[in-house]
């Protein structure tokens, strides 16, 4: 999470507009910019050292999307036939065009991993429909199809620090399943809680994976992949929740296990048993009617849970 830098105000009379979109594990940022001149968006990449740094561009208006913490940074750009492709940019290369897949014509970077990977997804051509496939580039080999499985189309969402990635397939029948994939094992079905869809959002440094599901009866659910174990349903793992509270996606998992979901009730933070627990009540779903005339009372009901007895709760 970005706080606010000292630096920022003086950068954005110097370079209007910027918008940071990806950070690294030093403070490093990335992003776009527009120039002085109000014509094309720039990539950048900001540090507490030196400032904002305009990456340049492919041919006109460039965005930078994530950088590693080795600076390596990888983002999307204009050509000069008119379609766009992702780059990768390194101190030393500058930036790189880094393709397509089978004759395409457009690539959209997501990540870049710890070995400097790029991470995307790219249209390519199967006469005669146009199809989505995830890549992995590498400055060795180039760019690669990660393959859909059996499916028609797969995009990749996280990377982590092991170079491990997750995303979704898209199959004929417009479900779509989460997927890992590894250097070793190739691409995974991660499979569902009922048989319905599912998507693989992130991935730690423990290869635990966390995103969302449907249940038996067509509800979102969070969910977990742990290695060498089946998916499993957060809500069955809750202790000391709220009554009514129900998780509804994980959105990230750090290596540690801590996961950042979101509920009926809001954001909230889930931390494994033995964690240190932040005093601090958890708070349910407000249940309360649809409808009310302006003015008049309602009757409304909260649940929490809280770890220290001895706390004093106010509701008004």
């Amino acid at each position: 999470m970005l706080a606010p830098c000292p630096r920022l105000p003086c950068i954005a009379i110097r370079f209007p507009l910027p918008t940071g979109i990806g950070s690294n594990n030093k403070g490093d940022v990335v992003g776009m910019t527009s120039l002085p001149q109000g014509l094309w968006w720039h990539a950048f990449r900001w540090t507490a050292a030196a400032g904002m740094e305009d990456l340049g561009t492919l041919s006109d208006a460039s965005v930078a999307v994530a950088i590693n913490d080795n600076g390596v940074v990888t983002g999307h750009s204009g050509t000069a036939d008119g379609h766009g492709h992702s780059f990768v940019w390194t101190r030393a290369g500058g930036m790189v065009d880094i393709g397509t897949l089978g004759g395409g014509t457009e690539s959209f970077p997501v990540a870049v991993g710890p070995l400097g990977e790029a991470i995307g997804y790219s249209i390519a051509t199967l006469p005669p429909d146009y199809y989505q496939r995830a890549y992995r580039w590498t400055a060795a080999g180039g760019m690669r199809d990660l393959g859909a499985l059996s499916g028609v189309e797969s995009y990749p969402l996280a990377v982590s620090k092991k170079s491990h990635i997750v995303g979704v397939v898209d199959w004929s029948d417009q479900s779509q399943h989460g997927f890992s994939w590894t250097v070793q094992r190739g691409m995974v079905d991660l499979g569902s809680l009922a048989g319905g869809n599912s998507a693989a959002l992130h991935v730690n440094i423990q290869d635990q994976i966390v995103g969302d599901a449907v249940d038996q009866d067509g509800n979102p659910r969070a969910v977990i992949w742990a290695p060498g174990q089946a998916i499993a349903d957060l809500n069955k793992r809750l202790v000391n929740a709220p009554a009514g509270m129900v998780i509804e996606v994980a959105t990230g998992i750090a290596d540690n296990g801590v996961i950042v979901a979101e509920s009926n009730a809001g954001t909230v933070v889930l931390r494994p048993l033995g964690e240190a627990i932040i005093d601090a009540p958890v708070v349910g779903p407000i249940a309360a009617p649809a409808l009310g005339r302006v003015g008049s009372a309602i009757a409304s009901k909260l649940a929490f849970t809280d770890a220290n007895p001895s706390d004093l709760h106010h509701v008004s």
